[in-house]
This record gives structure tokens, C-alpha cells and sequence, in this order.
């Protein structure tokens, strides 16, 4: 799976950087692994309801999470069931 992150997340990341220099190195190994494995357990992926539309949220530790939305197919019936 591919991850882009906006420019705003970038933002918002390096601000949190500046306060906690160990978080930097956090966020990147929690965004590779939900690239490599998004269903890994130290992650705690769950759905969120945000608005406009519905997230997932996953920790980098026990007071910092990520917020995103995540496509996961696309096909005709047959090829996403």
C-alpha cells in the first residue's frame, strides 16, 4: 500500500517533532507498518465518525494517533466480495 501524507499532516508532524525529538522515528514506524500490515494488532486501527465523512484512526502511542481515510478496493462485485 502506498502513503501520501497532506501538507497539512506534514505541518502538524514536524510541530509535534519540535516538542518530543523520539516521536519523529515513532510516526515514521507506525506509518510503515500500516503500509506493510494495517491489520497489526500494536496499531489499533478503528473506525472514527468525523465529519464530513467517517475515519480511521490508529496510535503512534498511548496519547498520539493518526487520523485518516483509507480506500481499500475497487472493482465490480465479483472482484471486491
Amino acid at each position: 500500500m502506498k502513503i501520501r501524507a497532506t501538507d497539512h499532516f506534514e505541518f502538524l508532524s514536524a510541530k509535534l517533532c519540535k516538542k518530543n525529538r523520539n516521536l519523529g522515528s515513532k510516526i515514521d514506524d507506525t506509518i510503515r507498518l500500516l503500509a506493510s500490515n494495517p491489520k497489526h494488532p500494536s496499531l489499533r486501527l478503528h473506525k472514527i465518525h468525523t465529519k464530513p465523512q467517517d475515519s480511521c484512526s490508529i496510535s503512534i502511542d498511548m496519547k498520539t494517533r493518526i487520523i485518516f481515510i483509507l480506500l481499500v478496493g475497487i472493482g465490480n462485485h465479483d472482484q471486491v466480495y
